[in-house]
C-alpha cells in the first residue's frame, strides 16, 4: 500500500551516467570529477530531455503545454549535486528551445542520493574480493535490500525514505498552493527506488 498519494503527476528523472557508474563506485553524495556526467551521460540526458518533452506533449498537447509553462504550472525540483543539475539543465534547455518558456529549477536537499559513509568512493566490483569487513558486509546486506542496514557514518534505506517522503509531502504543498500540473524531479538511483516505495 502507498505511503504517500499524490496530489498531481510527478516524472522522476534519474540523472546520466558518470565515470563513478562505469567504474560501479558507490558515489553517495560525492560530487567530485568523477561523480559528473560524462559523454555518454550527457548524450543520456539529452536523449531523456527530448522524451520528456515529447511525453509532456502528447499528454497535455502543445498549445496547453505552452499555457502551462507561460503560467509557471510545470515545476521542477533537483539534488543540489551535479550529476541531477545537469540532467535538469538538459531537460529544461530543451523545453526553453522549443517553446521558449523558461522553467525555474529550485534545488531540495532531500533529494540528493543515499549517504554511503565509509563504504563511499569504493567499488563494488573490488568487494567481490575484499575480507570481510563491516564495510563490505554493510554493502552486502545492503544489495540484499536489508532496509534497516545503515552504512557506518551514513544512512539506511529507510533514512532515504524518510527524506523522499518530506520531498513528496513538499511536492503536494506545491500542487496545493501554486495549482502546479507537473513536477519534474532530478535525482538520483537510490532516492528514485525510495520514491517508488514510498507511491506504491
Amino acid at each position: 500500500n502507498p505511503v504517500l498519494s499524490l496530489q498531481g503527476p510527478v516524472v522522476v528523472i534519474r540523472h546520466g551516467e558518470t565515470s563513478a557508474n562505469t567504474q560501479r563506485v558507490l558515489q553517495g553524495v560525492s560530487d567530485g570529477a568523477d561523480n559528473q556526467l560524462h559523454a555518454r551521460g550527457r548524450q543520456q540526458a539529452d536523449d531523456m530531455a527530448r522524451t520528456v518533452y515529447t511525453q509532456m506533449c502528447d499528454r497535455y498537447g502543445v498549445t496547453h503545454l505552452n499555457h502551462l509553462l507561460q503560467t509557471n504550472r510545470v515545476q521542477a525540483f533537483t539534488s543540489r549535486l551535479g550529476r541531477a543539475t545537469s540532467t535538469g539543465e538538459a531537460v529544461v534547455n530543451h523545453i526553453v528551445r522549443h517553446t521558449g518558456c523558461h522553467v525555474a529549477v529550485e534545488e531540495l536537499a532531500g533529494l540528493v542520493e543515499m549517504h554511503f559513509g565509509t563504504a563511499e568512493g569504493l567499488s563494488l566490483s573490488a568487494m567481490q574480493d575484499a575480507p570481510l569487513e563491516p564495510v563490505v558486509e554493510t554493502t552486502r546486506c545492503f544489495l540484499a535490500q536489508h532496509a534497516a542496514v545503515t552504512f557506518d557514518g551514513g544512512e539506511s534505506f529507510l533514512d532515504v525514505m524518510l527524506r523522499g517522503l518530506a520531498v513528496l509531502t513538499h511536492l503536494n504543498t506545491v500542487f496545493r498552493d501554486t495549482q502546479a500540473a507537473l513536477c519534474l524531479v532530478f535525482t538520483h538511483g537510490v532516492m528514485t527506488s525510495a520514491l517508488r516505495a514510498i507511491v506504491g
